[in-house]
């Protein structure tokens, strides 16, 4: 989006474990974009030297520097930058009441850095008032990319399956978080409902083995299906095979998964609080007011028996129009627009 209005150059710092060794360190996109991949250990003080002269380098040459979530932040702690800051920020750490130690820290960290940039931006409401407080700036509110899919070839609504399964779905990591053990136990309660309910669940993480596990646990070992982490137009096929999209989070600060799976015309079933709560239209989604399985399976019934539910064509017209990259785009301009400016004053 940003390069078809402007020359980006991309500076990925990650550890010497996350970088593919077969990756090249320098290399352009489809589209263009310069990305450089960078070695960052904060604790090896050659890794530092070599991330500050990168940076330093970059500055000189660039109009505007735009940071992308909490963890870009701490390369920044090398410099003073000498061009307009803008800074993204999506990190869900920010809206937690009772964050982990590591999230703790990482957030009393990055609260200091939000008075630095000369533009702020949050991808969710939720997330832009958890930082007000720590900002000395006015906080833009500019959603996430979403894929889109097509017009073509749409998820089945639930009443086509014609008695076989009702083959839900949820994207997210394997963590408590994203509440996989939740849909799980919402199948179970499904099916003692006499509704022959299955689970896809993509994505990876730690509650792999006690997915296995309850899966066993309940009799639903035929019913679970665990691809793991896939690419990208893989989900997009796993979306369109089938009929209802479920995901009991915690929080979002924006929700990618529930807009991804609406591009594909399925009906939602969500929890928590965030940004989806604001999108998610009644036509096309359930909130289950608890994160339990029988809550979620009442959520589920009500959904997929409302006559008045959208087709898949219409939950995917929804979302064309509500996550149209033009509009993104333009917030974008008008945010380099206001730095750009606020280096004139």
């Amino acid at each position: 989006m940003l390069q078809s209005a402007h020359d980006v150059t991309v500076l990925h710092f990650a550890k010497s474990g996350d970088l593919d060794s077969e990756e090249p360190r320098c290399s352009r996109t489809d589209s263009g974009i310069l990305v450089k991949r960078i070695e960052f250990n904060p604790f090896r003080a050659a890794s530092v030297r070599r991330a500050r002269r990168a940076l330093v380098r970059e500055l000189n040459n660039s109009d505007v520097l735009h940071s992308m979530a909490m963890h870009s932040l701490l390369p920044l702690l090398l410099v003073r930058p000498n061009v307009p800051w803008i800074h993204t920020e999506h990190w869900s750490g920010l809206m937690q009441t009772k964050p982990a130690l590591k999230k703790r820290i990482g957030r009393s960290l990055l609260v200091r850095f939000l008075l630095r940039p000369d533009v702020l931006v949050a991808v969710g409401h939720d997330l832009a008032a958890a930082m007000k407080d720590h900002a000395r700036v006015q906080i833009r509110v500019i959603p996430n990319h979403v894929s889109l899919g097509s017009s073509d070839g749409l998820a089945e609504p639930p009443e086509a399956r014609n008695g076989s399964p009702l083959r839900m779905i949820g994207v997210g990591n394997l963590i408590a978080h994203k509440g996989p053990l939740l849909a799980l136990d919402a199948v179970k309660e499904l099916r003692v409902r006499g509704i022959a309910a299955e689970l896809t669940w993509v994505g990876k993480g730690p509650l792999e083995s006690a997915m296995v596990e309850r899966s066993k646990e309940l009799e639903l070992a035929n019913c679970l299906h665990l691809p793991g982490q896939v690419e990208p137009n893989l989900v997009s096929n796993l979306l369109r095979r089938s009929h209802l999209f479920i995901l009991p989070t915690h929080s979002e600060t924006f929700g990618v998964a529930f807009a991804e799976a609406l591009g594909q015309g399925l009906p939602v079933v969500a929890t928590g609080y965030g940004e989806h709560l604001d999108f998610l239209p009644p036509e096309a989604s359930r909130i289950a007011p608890q994160r339990t399985g029988s809550v979620l399976a009442e959520a589920v019934i009500s959904l997929i028996s409302d006559s008045r539910r959208w087709s898949p064509a219409e939950i995917s017209s929804y979302a064309q129009s509500r996550f149209a990259e033009q509009g993104r785009r333009d917030q974008y301009a008008s945010a380099y627009s206001e730095a750009l400016c606020k280096e004139c004053e």
